[in-house]
């Protein structure tokens, strides 16, 4: 699977899982499943939650000690995604940038893909 993290999403996702262990809501080396879903108009829409076991038929990957898991389903659509997480005065969050949207959308012109 390639899917990367950049160094800021690598030590955002490093800081929340060190503040979920310390408030005993996790345990060390979780895991962070990433899903993928149809969005319409506005391109795919991304899920992030933590995963205490992965399943048999998922893939991983880890970066700089975090460790993503994807399902067989969402990883088709996840192929050279890169995560990086922004900080800045538009906002502050994860950002999934792929390259696998095509096409243009015959309703309102979005050129994102479906």
């Amino acid at each position: 699977m390639s899917v990367r993290l950049t160094d800021n999403a690598v030590n955002a996702l490093k800081g929340i899982v060190s503040a979920e262990v310390e408030a005993g809501r996790a345990a060390a080396g979780i895991a962070v499943r990433v899903t993928v879903q149809g969005g319409g108009c506005g391109g795919f829409a991304y899920g992030m939650k933590f995963e205490k076991d992965s399943r048999p038929d998922d893939k991983s990957v880890e970066a700089g000690g975090i460790r993503l898991v994807v399902d067989p389903r969402s990883s088709l659509y996840m192929q050279g995604t890169e995560i990086d997480f922004v900080d800045g005065p538009m906002g502050r969050g994860f950002v999934f940038n792929n390259p696998n949207p095509t096409g243009t959308c015959s309703g309102c012109g979005y050129a994102g893909g479906h």
